[in-house]
């Protein structure tokens, strides 16, 4: 920031070195005349300017930060996609396992009816063997009882073997069934934290893209307000362009007096000077323009003054003072502008101008020293009253001694020539 203030400030003290050399033998050099004419937009441009590399490098780090934020949501997006698929894959094998538990219960019950059907045989069996023996069969009358009374025993035993394992499928299907049924609960907690990990980046994202909308509104202003200043600045140079040598001459002239006085640069906008052909300026018309903004000048370096004093004090008075000083000028030099051109009435003489500002100082002065008489009433005022008066009334002369001179010789010069 303040490498930039000093490079702005050198520029300005070389335009002025320049415009001071350049304009001071030459009035028909139009450059030195666009130099001095655009010398007010200079410092604006350097602040826009700079105001508008930061804007670029907020609008840099904000969409930094937006495509960070970007990146976060696709992992989140992927990390989401992934959980997704593992819950899909462990929903499938729940209900893998859900259709093995049951064909393991189905085949169970199965056993169980077989189970069932072998006791009743042996049971039969048995029954049958019973009533052999009761009815004195003996030998081999009793071998096909006995061994049906075997095979249903053995079939029996077989198909109480085959439940036990049914049953111990059914167990083995039942843990595998729960398993599968945590790895969808487990699955579903990896989902629904990866949704809100989605949720959270989205917003990150929504409020990188608003900051994004930010900075490209405050870049995009900054580049209008340099565009605009670029826009003033070359149409004062087509302006200068298009110009007659009489204008040319005429308005470099009427500049020679703030140059020397190093009342440059004056705040002369580009619709001020179309009044100079629009209205068909002369040379005593064009002197009243750049007139009323010297005299804005010199308030406003009065008003300096008090700024600085502001500044170092910390006093609201000297504030006041200031914009006391700047209303001052501002009204002078629209005082000035309306009587351009009304016939005769050309203004105040340098003289007279040199006074009001010489006054307007010492009264700024006589107000400051007054706030502070409670303290120190009769050493402050004195010095105030003495010090800014004379300060501002000896720079007011030699800022205007010259035109005080060419007034003069001009109107020896008419004398002679009556």
């Amino acid at each position: 920031m303040k490498l930039i203030r000093i490079t702005c400030l050198l520029l300005l003290s070389a335009c002025l070195s320049f415009v001071t050399t350049a304009s001071a033998n030459d009035f028909d050099d139009r450059d030195a005349l666009t130099t001095k004419l655009t010398l007010d937009e200079q410092a604006p441009l350097a602040d826009a300017e700079e105001e508008l590399a930061e804007a670029e490098e907020e609008l840099d780090e904000a969409e930094a930060l937006r495509d960070t934020a970007q990146e976060g949501l696709d992992e989140a997006n992927d990390e989401l996609a992934v959980a997704t698929e593992g819950l899909e894959e462990a929903e499938a094998d729940a209900t893998a396992a859900a259709e093995a538990l049951a064909a393991a219960e189905e085949a169970l019950g199965d056993a169980n009816d077989a189970v069932t059907a072998a006791q009743s045989e042996l049971d039969a069996a048995e029954e049958a063997l019973a009533e052999g023996i009761e009815e004195g069969l003996m030998g081999d009358d009793l071998v096909p009882l006995v061994a049906a009374v075997d095979a249903a025993e053995e079939d029996l035993l077989m198909a109480t073997t085959e439940a036990q394992d049914a049953s111990d499928e059914v167990d083995e299907a039942e843990m595998d069934s729960d398993d599968a049924q945590q790895d969808v609960a487990d699955a579903e907690m990896v989902v629904d934290g990866a949704e809100e990990a989605v949720e959270t980046a989205e917003v990150v994202v929504a409020e990188a893209e608003e900051e994004v909308d930010g900075a490209e509104m405050n870049r995009d202003a900054a580049e209008e307000v340099v565009a605009a200043i670029n826009e003033e600045i070359d149409g004062t140079e087509e302006f200068v362009d298009e110009l007659d040598d009489r204008t040319v001459f005429a308005l470099n002239r009427s500049l020679n007096n703030a140059v020397r006085t190093r009342l440059l640069p004056l705040d002369i906008d580009l619709d001020v000077l179309n009044r100079i052909v629009d209205e068909d300026f002369g040379n005593g018309e064009i002197q009243q323009l750049t007139q009323a903004f010297e005299t804005e000048a010199r308030f406003e370096r009065l008003a300096a003054r008090f700024d600085a004093k502001a500044d170092a004090t910390g006093r609201d008075q000297f504030a006041a003072n200031a914009d006391r000083a700047r209303n001052r000028g501002q009204e002078r030099k629209d005082s000035f502008l309306d009587r351009i051109g009304d016939g005769g009435d050309e203004g105040p003489s340098p003289v007279e101008e040199v006074s009001g500002v010489a006054a307007a100082a010492a009264a700024e002065a006589a107000s400051e020293a007054a706030d502070q008489a409670a303290d120190k009433a009769s050493e402050q005022a004195s010095e105030a009253i003495g010090a800014v008066a004379q300060e501002t009334a000896a720079e007011q002369a030699e800022a205007t001694v010259g035109e005080i001179a060419r007034e003069v010789a001009k109107q020896k010069g008419n004398r002679g020539r009556n």
